[in-house]
């Protein structure tokens, strides 16, 4: 089931999710001093839960996974990629008025992964196309981001640690802090939010 966020002016869809999380299940229990399998299934849905809200706080993704971002017009000047930790671009599209979708040639642009968030910009010499787009999410940008794949992954240290301890609070006071069938943590204490704060991505595409 594809995921859909709302992420500034561009929606983006989620094309091919991690491969796992960025804290395994090993380290996770040593933290934890748990040495035993029968709360495995509660520490890993921890860890989901944890991820999810470092992600939300921060405006970033951990492990690395590809979107779709979607605009309605071209840039003045440049695409701003959301998630932060961009690796590459698969491809730019756009679909003309008559439903017709054309792939924008990789000459064109130029991807720039250096900044954080990533940006696509135009090449020298080059302009956007100036054909008359379809009205609803005529521009799709497929796109690679995230700080790596699991076992070779370069989350920075003082997000791994937040995840940590938030994990922590969880298993500690589940009965008070986590809700629901999912796990959906009630509150992220702000000792937390400040540890990552730095880290947070305003730019959101």
């Amino acid at each position: 089931m594809r995921k859909y966020e709302e992420i500034g002016y561009m929606k983006t869809v989620l094309v091919t999710g991690p491969t796992g999380t960025f804290l395994s299940l090993d380290d996770v229990k040593e933290y934890l001093r748990v040495d035993h399998d029968a709360s495995d299934r509660l520490i890993q849905s921890l860890i989901y839960a944890a991820t999810a809200q470092v992600e939300n706080i921060t405006n970033r993704k951990m492990v690395t996974q590809t979107w779709k971002a979607y605009a309605d017009e071209w840039p003045t000047a440049f695409f701003t990629l959301p998630y932060g930790n961009l690796q590459a671009v698969t491809s730019v599209s756009y679909t003309l008025e008559d439903g017709t979708v054309n792939t924008l040639d990789i000459s064109r642009y130029i991807v720039d992964s250096a900044s954080d968030p990533g940006r696509l910009l135009l090449s020298p010499n080059q302009d956007w196309p100036t054909d008359t787009l379809y009205p609803s999410n005529p521009i799709e940008i497929e796109f690679t981001c995230g700080y790596g794949s699991p076992g070779n992954i370069d989350v920075p240290e003082p997000i791994m640690i937040a995840a940590m301890v938030l994990i922590g609070d969880m298993y500690a006071h589940r009965e008070s802090r986590v809700i629901g069938p999912n796990f959906k943590y009630a509150e992220v204490p702000g000792y937390i939010t400040s540890m990552i704060q730095s880290y947070r991505l305003f730019n959101r595409g």
